[in-house]
């Protein structure tokens, strides 16, 4: 009887003994945690400097000038001197603070402009604003005084820092029920404030802007039971300017008016989908 070739029996061998060590679920635990760690890592540009602990260093960051504590390998200290730096890793939060926990140091450049606090650039308003972002919303409004249910949509930038954001309200009252379809554009201010949680996410930007309104509204009112019906469903068209602060993903508040044809005056509360 012929004995099987050494290196296939060595072949039969090794597999055998990986699959005792390394059972299949759990090399597919481990892939899928190496796949988790990746998603939520993150890449963040700026200017490193020493920070107040050993160990411990200070990015501020290219776009939004936020000063972000960061710790990891060896090779930060070697680009802590200012040096420009592109660093991958996650923003997790250790002793009630955010810290971003390195992977990987690249070194841009030894030398790193000046970014100050407020200096936020066109490439970090679309950072923290985002591309494309869905809502739901409600809210009161006042002259005439309704209750409102509506959803909107944000998609930009259409120029600089400007925002297309189309939305729809539907206002229910005592004597008025209004159907609106707002078309709006707003300008997110180069002024945007971290929140207390980490991430994009918690960012917060302020806008302003306007845009026409086109209305569908109807009056009627009951008494003892009696509908009293003013007249069919009547078509106008208005113009609304709005105030507003917002996270990507997130509450927001909104406080809207009409110039010309809509209702005088609406405050918003709302949240923003990813």
């Amino acid at each position: 009887m012929r004995s099987l070739p050494r290196w296939l029996a060595e072949a039969v061998l090794s597999l055998f003994l990986a699959a005792l060590l390394f059972p299949p679920n759990l090399l597919a635990q481990q892939q899928q945690q190496q796949q988790q760690q990746q998603q939520q890592e993150t890449t963040i540009t700026g200017c490193l400097t020493p920070g107040d602990r050993a160990g411990f260093y200070t990015l501020r960051e290219e776009g939004t000038g936020f000063s972000i504590p960061v710790a990891g390998p060896a090779d930060l200290k070697q680009a802590s001197g200012n040096h420009r730096v592109r660093l991958t890793g996650r923003l997790v939060q250790e002793r009630g603070g955010d810290l971003f926990r390195v992977t990987r140091v690249e070194d841009l450049a030894p030398t790193c402009e000046p970014t100050f606090p407020l200096a936020v650039s066109m490439e970090g308003i679309r950072d923290v604003v985002g591309r494309a972002t869905f809502g739901i919303n409600g809210g009161v409004g006042l002259d005439p005084e309704l209750i409102y249910l509506g959803a909107q949509g944000q998609f930009g930038p259409i120029f600089r820092n400007t925002w297309f954001r189309p939305n729809f309200e539907f206002g229910f009252g005592e004597l008025t029920d209004r159907v609106s379809l707002n078309l709006e554009a707003v300008y997110f201010l180069p002024v945007i404030a971290r929140g207390t949680r980490t991430g994009r996410e918690d960012v917060l930007s302020i806008y302003l802007g306007g845009g026409p309104a086109f209305q569908l509204s109807h009056r009627n009112f009951e008494e003892r039971d009696v509908n009293i019906d003013f007249g069919d469903w009547d078509y106008d068209t208005g113009l609304n300017i709005v105030m507003g602060v917002t996270k990507r993903r997130g509450l927001f508040t909104e406080l809207k008016a009409g110039v010309y044809g809509s209702p005088s005056l609406r405050i918003i509360v709302g949240y923003n989908f990813w």
